[in-house]
């Protein structure tokens, strides 16, 4: 039955290259904006010469930034292996990245960067040979129908008519964002049942990419590449023999950022790792460029016409459990199942249901609960040191990819959210305790507000189900407004004598409001109010609950601050 099957796996109108095309290190497929606003596109080597001029990468989709991102990143630290501090100080100085360090590994590696290759094509899996039918190219597209993007750039017969530069962004993408449904099985793969094998989660789908945007490409790329000898990289470190190991440069192994991706052999089946027992990282090239997927692109005609079909199967399991020492872009949570078991580190990940200002501890200082990214706790020290400006406030940018429920087989949303944040605040407990505690106010505050509504609408006549709907979505409303106070409120953080008082003022002042505008809305039956149980439910008495809790917490705030001078 195997050997019926094979018959009718690849068409035979399609093929893999017969030879190599499309350079990316030379050839356009890269779009980028530049400070003086012109446009132009661009591979890679061009790219990195620019930086210093380029404004940033324009893309199909959000999703295809980070990914790219991050392989524009692993380019630098394998050409610039291994990178030292004073290395990253000379480069930041000079206002530019090193074009004779890069040429000389793009002159030496060239092989590696075809995105058609007859032997070795750009982050894909020559030697894996399918099992099944092949795919349309829209399975490159990591979205809920594969047709085409959540977003409208990449649309019906585009999606599977693919040019040589998007075509390269969606294998980048994929491999990083791939959705983990049932997957066409290639031969050799001790995981496939019934020609079926099962993916798990992807790379980038199991964190979310934090990094700090400015104006210019080249300082995003430098303030994300964090040196080797930066102190950072713990799990670089060798087991100290004795004390003064712990204190001395010898206790560093030789540094280096590892070997990405493309420079590898082609990943061997059954050398992947399970669903039940995962691989982890080596190095940091292993964190930029890991190899989830198996891709292979078909071609029309002979192998030398345009892209047709693709082989897309499961690469290599990973897990990030506990990598918060080579991982440098995510932030990290201490999770214990049990009271007396080890504590592990999970990175961060965010979701639609809850604002990115309401989950923001994970970014700042470390606590024993949370640590925050290796990039910003980089671009701290930078200040700390001096390179940058002592009250630098980044523009903190953070993306995730978010999947369904049911075994992540369903991309559902890309969300990208920001936020101005004063790196300081990074290596400072004092203020990230009010940053925290400031955001524990804005929610006890909206919940209280909540309840008010909830209970007014029972006073008016309304079911308690029925009022916990209009209670949730006029909390929604009151996040909204209250976020925006607190964007403005942040960056100034630092340099107010006392941001928490303040913060108080900014908040409580519109929830008050919001609260006062919706008393007045109160129907007679409202003011009137009803007994449920043994408990009276008005509008006045509503409010009067509503404020002895406001009260309460400006109290509480009071006592904090008197302590604390």
């Amino acid at each position: 039955m195997a050997g019926s099957r094979d018959k009718n796996l690849i068409p035979e109108d399609v093929k893999p290259p017969k030879n190599d095309s499309f350079d990316l290190i030379i050839d356009p497929w890269l779009d980028c904006v530049f400070q003086d606003g012109s446009k132009k596109t661009m591979g890679i080597r061009g790219v990195l010469a620019d930086a210093h001029e380029i404004n940033a990468l324009a893309f199909d989709d959000p999703m295809q930034d980070p990914a790219v991102f991050r392989t524009l990143l692993a380019v630098l630290y394998r050409a610039l292996d291994p990178l030292t501090v004073d290395d990253w100080k000379a480069i930041w100085s000079s206002g530019r990245l090193p074009s004779d360090r890069l040429d000389a590994y793009f002159d030496s590696h060239a092989d590696d960067f075809w995105l058609h290759g007859a032997s070795k094509s750009f982050m894909q899996t020559m030697s894996a040979e399918p099992n099944s039918a092949l795919k349309p190219l829209s399975s490159l597209i990591p979205t809920p129908t594969g047709l085409g993007t959540m977003f409208p750039n990449v649309t019906g017969d585009a999606a599977n008519k693919m040019s040589c530069p998007q075509l390269a962004r969606w294998v980048i993408t994929c491999n990083s964002y791939d959705r983990c449904a049932a997957h066409s099985g290639f031969k050799g793969d001790p995981e496939m049942r019934n020609g079926i094998s099962y993916a798990s989660m992807p790379y980038l789908g199991q964190l979310a990419v934090v990094r700090l945007k400015t104006s210019s490409l080249f300082r995003d790329l430098m303030l994300a590449l964090v040196p080797l000898d930066s102190g950072f990289f713990t799990s670089m470190q060798n087991e100290p023999e004795t004390v003064d190991d712990l204190y001395s440069p010898t206790s560093l192994r030789e540094l280096s950022a590892g070997v990405p991706s493309w420079e590898k052999p082609d990943l061997t089946p059954g050398h992947d790792g399970t669903a039940k027992s995962k691989l982890t990282p080596d190095t940091v090239e292993d964190c930029l460029t890991w190899r989830s997927r198996r891709i292979k692109v078909y071609y029309d005609g002979d192998g030398e016409g345009e892209p047709a079909q693709v082989l897309l199967s499961p690469g290599q399991h990973v897990t990030l459990e506990d990598q918060q020492g080579l991982e440098p872009m995510a932030a990290w949570r201490a999770r214990q199942e049990k009271k007396d078991s080890p504590v592990h580190w999970a990175p961060v990940r965010y979701s639609a249901d809850k604002a990115f200002w309401r989950g923001l501890s994970p970014l700042l200082a470390a606590t024993s609960s949370t640590i925050p990214p290796m990039t910003l706790r980089w671009a701290s020290k930078l200040c700390d040191d001096g390179i940058l400006p002592a009250g630098y406030v980044g523009h903190v940018t953070v993306e995730t990819c978010r999947y369904d429920s049911s075994m992540s087989s369903l991309v559902t949303d890309f969300l990208v959210d920001k936020v101005d944040l004063p790196l300081k605040i990074v290596n400072d407990l004092k203020l990230t305790r009010v940053v925290t505690d400031a955001v524990s106010l804005a929610e006890n505050a909206v919940k209280a507000y909540g309840l008010m509504v909830q209970r007014q609408r029972v006073a008016s006549g309304e079911d308690m189900e029925t009022a916990n709907a209009e209670r949730q979505t006029r909390q929604s409303i009151a996040y909204r407004t209250v976020g925006d106070k607190f964007m403005e409120w942040l960056p100034q953080v630092a340099s107010m004598d006392s941001p928490l008082l303040e913060w108080w003022e900014i908040m409580s002042r519109n929830v008050k409001d919001m609260a006062e505008d919706y008393v007045r809305q109160a129907t007679p039956n409202a003011m009137v109010g009803k007994m449920v149980g043994k408990t009276l439910y008005s509008a006045a008495a509503a409010r009067t609950t509503f404020y002895a809790s406001m009260n309460a917490m400006r109290k509480e705030i009071n006592e904090t601050t008197a302590e604390e001078q």
